[in-house]
């Protein structure tokens, strides 16, 4: 290999790296060394792996930053056709520790768990593909697990229509990386979620339903003398919005009622005290939505569910 890197044996010694060599100590410190020089395609030479790999992260060199440092060689201990090597290394800083595992492979040795890998969750269900240190991988259902050498990783998602997220960085060790999306809300998407609210709303106060309070699992201010009412035909009207705000948990948007709106049910009354017959009568109260309404998108749709 190439003299880009070096690493520090267990006993202080800096050693140049050239060629693989013969034995766990020689591939183990040539791992690191590409690494150290952030020459991915040739450390995943030294690891066991499938032909068929996914290869989106492991044709490319790492850049500088992106790196690990400190590279040590510890204790390497061989039994017959295995091997393990104690190692430690420093990722954006922070020191890390493992363990390789190594094995046989005819003349030559080969490191069992050197090819590490990327989880990825979070990303809008509709993303299908995104970016990590520059490249793109596919993801499927907001997430993806690819295999990856150890290093930093940078990772963008594309805006959607309901949903934006800040780009994520994470360390790969040789126990994998973790990478996750915080999903935030968009001005359309808030807008939409609002609007697919309301129109529910509306549409079932026009189902005229037979109820005096709370009709549509809205909430209403209390109406009074209701033992007046004739208990039929009420009719309800928005006559006002509620002021609704919206935050999302995961892929959902969840809307509540900032401030109430204002309604007025019309109905049968009954003068009990002179006898008069029914009278349709119109009373105005406040309305309000039952708690937190939630809002899921495909793409541009929005999907209500109370």
């Amino acid at each position: 290999m190439g003299t880009a890197g070096a690493v520090v044996l267990a006993a202080g010694v800096v050693t140049a790296l050239v060629g693989l060599g013969p034995s766990p100590s020689d591939v183990a410190s040539d791992w690191l060394t590409d690494l150290t020089a952030g020459h991915v395609a040739k450390a995943l030479d030294l690891t066991v792996h499938s032909s068929s790999v996914d290869r989106s992260l492991l044709r490319q060199d790492l850049p500088a930053a992106n790196r690990i440092t400190k590279a040590k060689l510890g204790k390497v201990s061989q039994r017959s056709g295995t091997a393990t090597a104690a190692i430690s290394y420093d990722v954006d800083g922070f020191p890390q520790s493992a363990t390789l595992r190594l094995s046989r492979h005819g003349r030559s040795w080969r490191i069992d768990n050197g090819l590490s890998s990327l989880v990825i969750d979070g990303a809008a269900s509709e993303v299908t593909s995104l970016k990590v240190n520059g490249v793109a991988v596919t993801v499927d259902s907001g997430g993806a697990e690819v295999p990856a050498l150890p290093g930093l990783y940078s990772a963008a998602m594309p805006a959607t229509f309901a949903f934006v997220a800040k780009a994520q960085k994470t360390p790969v060790t040789t126990d994998r990386g973790a990478l996750h999306f915080d999903l935030e809300p968009t001005a359309a998407g808030r807008a939409a979620a609002s609007a697919a609210v309301l129109q529910s709303l509306r549409t079932c106060l026009a189902h005229r339903p037979q109820v005096l309070e709370n009709p549509c699992h809205a909430h209403t201010a209390t109406i009074t003398d209701k033992g007046d009412f004739k208990n039929s035909d009420f009719r309800w009207t928005l006559l006002k919005n509620p002021t609704l705000v919206s935050g999302v948990t995961g892929q959902t948007y969840f809307v509540t009622s900032a401030a109430a709106g204002k309604a007025s049910v019309s109905t049968f009354a009954v003068d009990r005290k002179n006898r008069f017959p029914p009278q349709r009568i119109t009373l105005p109260t406040s309305i309000t939505l039952p708690g937190e309404i939630a809002v899921t998108f495909t793409g541009h749709t929005p999907h209500v569910t109370y």
